[in-house]
């Protein structure tokens, strides 16, 4: 009953992610066997010194598949779902890669031409919408320069963003990927030009705030309001 009715499904936003931490939890969780009355996590690694070793060379769990782009260097794969490839390949073979949580593109001759969150489910999908590429690029920030993503936003946000270190654009990345989850592309990008241009920076509370106010609209009064009373009173306490 506990289990069914009061305990939340879990929610994921990125497998790759979950099960990167998924060995850790099993191992924190280790208690004594039932039976044999040793740690687990003791047996654990007495039954990893007896299997064999791993193959040296990674095993890679995908699809491949030829495909035609349509004439905007689309593809249309596994159902109702288009990814942009690069237009100079309107109307050409490609080799697609679909993985569990990616879908590759490549050229006939195996370069490597773009990569893709993979859709699922019965709802069209196209990859031309510049919020899908969101959960993917906040884990491969190496690919900011070519994205949709940097491509869709104002310039000052733009040049803000592309001066940023490693650390702070992932940061940025994911209050916009959160912002865009909760109240759309067009609102999240605006609460962000908004906080930037307010506070010189992007924080996720300064973000949500703008985003809020922008979903709320702007509050009329019959009289002007003055706002000097709090000024001063900032003021008295700083």
């Amino acid at each position: 009953m506990r289990s069914n009715l009061f305990v939340p499904v879990p929610r994921l936003r990125n497998v790759d992610s979950f099960n990167e931490r998924l060995l850790g939890r099993c191992r924190s969780l280790s208690k004594s066997h039932c039976l044999k009355g040793e740690d687990e996590k003791q047996l654990f690694v007495e039954d990893s010194v007896a299997m064999a070793g791993l193959p040296e060379a990674a095993f890679t769990v995908v699809r491949y598949a030829h495909c035609k782009a349509d004439k905007q260097g689309k593809v249309k794969i596994d159902g109702p779902h288009r990814y942009s490839t690069d237009p100079s390949l309107a109307g050409r073979r490609v080799i697609v890669g679909l993985g569990a949580t990616a879908v590759t593109v490549y050229t006939e001759s195996g370069e490597l031409v773009c990569e893709h969150e993979r859709q699922y489910g019965s709802a069209p999908t196209d990859t031309a919408n510049p919020a899908s590429q969101l959960p993917l690029l906040t884990m491969r920030l190496g690919a900011w320069r070519n994205s949709g993503v940097r491509e869709a936003i104002p310039d000052d946000l733009r040049d803000y963003m592309d001066g940023l270190g490693k650390k702070d654009l992932g940061g940025s990345l994911r209050i916009m990927r959160d912002q865009v989850d909760r109240r759309g592309w067009d609102a999240a990008v605006g609460a962000m030009e908004a906080a930037l241009r307010l506070t010189g920076r992007l924080d996720e509370a300064s973000v949500a705030i703008a985003a809020a106010r922008a979903e709320g609209g702007s509050i009329s009064y019959d009289e002007p309001v003055d706002l000097g009373v709090y000024d001063a009173a900032l003021e008295g306490v700083s």
